[in-house]
């Protein structure tokens, strides 16, 4: 381990130690009837857990090993605690599973899987604290933009940052920290922001092109586009607004390329057909 002195009791609070406020991405749950404020859901990416396991434990007493369960792929995640000094040694395990997806829209079933290892990666994370303390935030109505993402990031609570920042966040009226938090893909500048030029990370560049290619074949292709928009959301799982339009910023970091990359083969096909007919 990164440190063989450690005690497992150390090693349960580090592996469960708040994330920095860089590291938590945002994501949209249910929104209003009118789809002007929505809840902000927080979370961090499979490569957040990936590292805080490596920090931790370090990365040769950690595995991950992944089955399927009626349909739903589990994931085993175990560490290796050392006695000591000694070269006694146990591997523990803990499981979790997500999934429960279904091929649609003729998109690759790689992808399907792809994101279904990681949510159950990041579930079984949990199952050892990684990130569980996300779970205990305080659900916050936020307003959207035109696209049915956060207008804003959230602020996180002191409680919520680990001890270096918290000296350095400021405090609001309600009580949450007014640090501000890396936007997750596809998140707008906040207005306090809006002085700083922003540096577009690669998921918020993959989400502005998911939004453009989704708004191009809408507009091209009419209702028989709209209707594979639909598969792809569906594969995908996408939420809803109430209105039954789908919300394109649902999905999370881990599934933007291959989400974008079946759009972009869709767009492709779309046009071929056009050319055929």
């Amino acid at each position: 381990m990164s440190d063989e002195t450690r005690t497992r009791e150390g090693i349960f609070a580090a592996l469960a130690a708040p994330f920095p406020a860089q590291e938590i991405r945002w994501r949209v749950g249910a929104t209003t009837n009118d789809n002007k404020k929505g809840l902000a859901l927080a979370y961090v990416d499979a490569r957040a857990v990936m590292d805080r396991l490596d920090d931790v434990v370090g990365q040769e007493n950690w595995s991950d090993n992944y089955h399927e369960v009626l349909g739903r792929i589990v994931c085993t995640l175990s560490l290796r605690f050392t006695e000591g000094a000694s070269s006694i040694y146990e591997w523990v395990a803990k499981s979790d599973g997500a999934g429960d997806r279904e091929k649609k829209g003729g998109l690759k079933a790689g992808d399907v899987a792809k994101g279904g290892v990681s949510d159950a990666f990041k579930r079984a994370g949990v199952k050892w604290g990684i990130g569980r303390y996300l779970y205990r935030l305080e659900s916050r109505w936020m307003p959207l933009d035109k696209y049915g993402g956060l207008e804003e990031t959230p602020a996180l609570p002191p409680w919520a940052l680990p001890e270096e920042e918290q000296g350095k966040a400021k405090v609001a009226p309600d009580g949450a920290s007014t640090t501000p938090v890396e936007k997750g893909a596809g998140e707008d500048v906040s207005p306090a922001e809006e002085t700083q030029e922003p540096t577009p990370t690669t998921a918020e560049e993959v989400q502005s092109a998911i939004l453009d290619a989704v708004d191009f074949i809408s507009e091209q292709f009419g209702s028989k586009g709209k209707q594979r928009l639909n598969d792809a959301a569906e594969y995908y799982q996408l939420p809803r607004f109430p209105n039954g339009s789908i919300n394109w910023r649902g999905v999370e970091d881990d599934a933007l390329e291959g989400l974008l990359q079946n759009l972009i083969k869709l767009l492709h096909k779309l046009e071929e057909e056009a050319k055929a007919s």
